[in-house]
């Protein structure tokens, strides 16, 4: 009763405001079993596993949005109206999801802020979400309810500007989401504080590799001569911080949590637990593939945790070799550019003014 009672006085006091443009979704959340390593991956040389099929020690119980993980893309333009219907499946548990990054100005109610803003949604239930696309930028959604967000409940939204003042400088987008995994995420977090200390493993776009054919490394494909916008989403549920960097392959920072900024050059970018980075970087090495690094990066007081890292190549189109280990790929000379930290380096953060 608290619950709704404080929904409806939302709506009374703010309203909902509506747009021109709608952009529908339509989210199906139910609980499978997946690979651990690689929940939804179907590759052609090594296809998605089910049921029996999951190697054993691989599988793990997940909460997926479509049957795919990380969960559907959202997009749309500023100022689009977008309307997501979400129909729970679950068996045994309520759910409500959260738009990472979205202001919900005028619709407070749509938040999905469980005791706050929503009352959980029941199972064998279904619930519309409508909210204005607004501010732009790289934002992301995750269930707020529990560890289902570590199950699996969560995905990417772009919400792309009309006047993108760094468009000419990049030719195509690429979405990368970086996680952390866990075989039972309610009771490693349970068990302590520091269970980042104990990173079970990570993964790139959901996948995790090793080189092998059952498990290859995560490609993100490039064209020699492109430039391209990398949204960086650190969707880890209880690893703070990552450090990501691209061997042979300069950086420029251009938006953090979907705010525009002045550009920064960089050799590696560092965010942390729901924070997103925008980069520029211009594929200019020879054809071949460049390893991309992804390691644990702790803030004060516990630098003194190990360091764990996950592994992904940036490949070129005509690349034939396949890595097999982290020291395949091309040989290159690492950045001679200083790394950026989205903590300690925001002093020198200038946000970007753009002309009337």
């Amino acid at each position: 009763m608290t619950c709704l009672w404080s929904t409806v006085v939302l709506l009374l006091l703010f309203g909902e405001q509506l747009t021109a443009d709608v952009v529908k979704y339509h989210f199906v959340i139910r609980e499978t079993v997946v690979n651990y390593f690689r929940p939804t991956v179907d590759l052609q040389n090594s296809r998605r596993q089910y049921g029996a099929d999951i190697p054993a020690g691989a599988q793990r119980l997940a909460h997926l949005v479509n049957d795919q993980y990380p969960g559907p893309v959202i997009s749309a333009f500023e100022d689009d109206e977008i309307e997501v219907t979400v129909q729970n499946d679950l068996s045994d548990s309520g759910t409500t999801l959260h738009w990472h990054g979205v202001h919900q100005r005028g619709t407070p109610q749509m938040d999905g802020a469980f005791m706050v803003s929503q009352c959980a949604l029941p199972p064998l239930q279904s619930l519309t979400y409508r909210f204005r696309a607004d501010p732009g930028g790289t934002k992301w959604w995750h269930s707020h309810i529990g560890v289902q967000h570590e199950l699996g409940v969560a995905g990417p939204l772009v919400i792309y500007s009309r006047h993108d003042p760094f468009k000419s400088f990049y030719a195509e987008g690429r979405i990368v989401t970086l996680t952390d995994g866990w075989r039972d995420p309610g009771g490693m977090q349970a068990s302590s504080s520091r269970s980042f200390d104990n990173w079970e493993l990570g993964l790139i776009n959901g996948q995790w590799g090793n080189g092998t054919d059952q498990y290859p490394y995560p490609l993100i494909t490039v064209r020699s001569g492109k430039c391209y916008r990398l949204r960086l989403i650190n969707m880890a549920g209880q690893v703070p911080g990552v450090t990501v960097q691209i061997a042979g392959h300069d950086l420029t920072v251009v938006s953090l949590d979907g705010s525009d900024i002045v550009p920064l050059s960089t050799g590696s970018v560092s965010l942390y637990s729901g924070e997103r980075v925008d980069v520029l970087m211009c594929a200019k090495q020879a054809v071949g593939n460049y390893l991309i690094t992804v390691s644990t990066h702790q803030q004060r007081p516990f630098d003194d945790v190990s360091v764990f890292s996950m592994y992904a190549f940036l490949q070129y189109e005509g690349a034939s070799d396949v890595p097999r280990n982290v020291t395949g790929g091309a040989r290159v000379s690492p950045s001679q550019l200083p790394p950026f930290d989205t903590m300690t380096n925001i002093s020198v953060v200038t946000p970007f003014e753009r002309t009337p």
